[in-house]
């Protein structure tokens, strides 16, 4: 039965638009693994891209919809520097996860994920400086003692960086050279130049995101905290990066509109 119905919308993924669906269900299966397995998850990848494209005529009124409502936000459009991986940790058939906006199934950077990045990188970065940032930290993210006072929203992919092949899901691949080191299988085990590389096939993106928070205080002095946070956020994306895989290059954005 379970094949039978893997048969039966094999053929549908080219039309979905709906990405998170194709990565979660439309993997086709190969008992024997191997070669054959990577083929299919390279294929899923390559489905995903084009159900995220897909997508782009109802999202984009989506989108449309969502940037006129922050109007009482700070807001601003950031470039990807070159890939952006959030959610690797989620559960996915690639083995590598990825953060998608659950009704559209685009990409998108937590609003949890943007806060969490920015404090550590004002705490580690600004902090240290004075005893004053340190209350303007307190003030912008919260303490034992107080809720923190910005909103920060989700960031929404532009409708047109959904189109590859330079932008939206793009195709992508780890290849880790010690696999039992790292897991702990083999024990005794060490790390040398004769273990063979396990290419592992996932999706990054790229592409512009609107970003947009909010502080809640609703008067001019609100307004230039929630300006303040934004270029926060804006540095720590460029120095430190959001989501996975940082060190390597990712997650690292630029702001369009100074």
């Amino acid at each position: 039965m379970t094949q039978a119905a893997r048969t039966a919308v094999r053929g549908l993924a080219g039309q979905a638009s709906h990405a998170g669906l194709v990565l979660s269900r439309l993997l086709d299966s190969h008992e024997d693994g191997g070669e054959d397995q990577g083929k299919c998850k390279q294929k899923l990848v390559r489905d995903a891209a084009q159900a995220s494209k897909n997508a782009k005529g109802l999202y984009s009124r989506a989108y449309e919809r969502w940037v006129n409502e922050t109007s009482g936000h700070a807001v601003g459009r950031f470039q990807t520097k070159g890939r952006l991986a959030v959610g690797l940790g989620n559960e996915s058939p690639l083995e590598v996860g990825l953060t998608l906006h659950h009704t559209y199934g685009v990409p998108i950077v937590p609003g949890s994920a943007i806060k969490g990045v920015t404090r550590h990188y004002a705490a580690e970065v600004l902090g240290p400086r004075s005893p004053e940032l340190q209350a303007v930290i307190a003030t912008l993210f919260g303490s034992t003692d107080d809720c923190g006072h910005i909103g920060f929203e989700d960031a929404w992919i532009d409708p047109d960086s959904l189109t590859p092949p330079n932008s939206g899901l793009l195709p992508d691949v780890l290849t880790p050279h010690h696999p039992d080191y790292y897991t702990g299988s083999d024990p005794e085990r060490k790390p040398t130049e004769f273990d063979s590389p396990n290419p592992v096939s996932f999706t990054s993106v790229a592409g512009i995101f609107f970003f947009a928070v909010k502080c809640d205080v609703q008067d001019e002095t609100g307004t230039k905290w929630a300006q303040f946070a934004l270029r926060l956020v804006e540095r720590a994306l460029a120095d430190w990066g959001v989501g996975g895989k940082t060190r390597s290059g990712y997650g690292r954005f630029s702001r369009l509109d100074r």
